[in-house]
């Protein structure tokens, strides 16, 4: 005798959710074009066979998923063929060079405004947030240190160890034409060259984080609320994907991507607008190329 399964309890959609998906299907099928007016109430309910209520809750339905937009007194009229996806869903789909695409144009102008219109606060934020960040960076041995080309000896240490929230003498920037703030024997900020190589920091996330909230200082330092929302939605999903990439290959430059970083912070210190752009447009660009060639997956787990 075969032993009864547990029962599953059924649920019936609400007759609301049916005619929502009853308009989205004719819509679908090209009934409407875009624009033009929905039937009337009174001819959905008979066309549907549901009551009034039904009908407008369909419809507030089909509003809020931006595929009709209702006018006062005049009706429902057809705004798009599809509902619009949300965010996160967007996001989770696309792959991480894409991520990084709308991020290179986001942080581009952020950085560019953040030159102009940084404060003092927003200084120290962003030097809190490079000396945290490269705290946490690999430290290549004092040898090798010493033969790296370009290092003059006495040469002022790099960002992260020195005071963080000492200011230059003179205002924001004491010398706005001196090299970057100790990584002057870097290769030029717009060689565009990927930045994967064989090095891997004690603590990958952790870097990863410090690493986004550098980044968001100097999107804040813009002042602009839209340009940080837009950089807060993405940063979960390059997050993951980075963090997944490091657990794959093990592999990340951190050390020239350093350099990318105190040349920007640099640039937005020094009210430098444009090269500040093009210091995040580089970095973002290396960044993307050097994922590309090591195969990064395209989706979070």
């Amino acid at each position: 005798m075969a032993t009864p399964t547990a029962r599953i309890p059924l649920t019936r959609r609400p007759l609301a959710d049916q005619a929502a998906e009853a308009l989205l299907s004719r819509i679908a099928a090209g009934e409407w074009e875009v624009g033009a007016r929905l039937p009337s109430e009174s001819a959905l309910v008979a066309q549907l066979g549901v009551g009034r209520s039904t009908v407008r809750e369909a419809v507030r339905q089909l509003a809020g998923r931006g595929v009709v937009e209702t006018r006062q007194g005049a009706g429902a009229f057809l705004t798009a063929l599809a509902p619009h996806e949300d965010w996160n869903t967007v996001l989770r789909r696309a792959h991480i060079t894409a991520v990084l695409e709308a991020r290179c144009a986001i942080e581009a102008e952020a950085a560019s405004l953040a030159a102009l219109r940084r404060t003092p606060e927003d200084v120290r934020s962003i030097r809190r947030a490079l000396s945290a960040r490269a705290r946490l960076l690999p430290r290549p041995s004092a040898t090798a240190q010493d033969e790296r080309p370009g290092r003059q000896e006495g040469a002022a240490p790099p960002p992260a160890e020195r005071a963080e929230d000492s200011a230059p003498a003179a205002g924001l920037c004491a010398d706005p034409g001196a090299g970057p703030l100790g990584a002057a024997e870097a290769p030029p900020a717009d060689s565009g060259e990927p930045i994967l190589a064989p090095t891997a920091p004690a603590d990958a996330r952790a870097l990863v984080e410090a690493d986004m909230r550098f980044h968001r200082a100097v999107i804040a330092a813009a002042h602009n609320e839209v340009l940080l929302s837009v950089f807060d939605g993405l940063t979960d999903r390059l997050r993951t994907a980075m963090e997944e990439m490091l657990d794959l290959t093990g592999r990340l430059d951190w050390t020239t991507d350093e350099t990318g970083h105190v040349r920007l912070a640099e640039a937005v210190i020094c009210g430098r607008d444009a090269e500040a752009a093009r210091c995040a447009r580089a970095h973002l660009t290396a960044l993307g190329s050097g994922l590309e060639t090591d195969g990064a997956p395209s989706a979070p787990a």
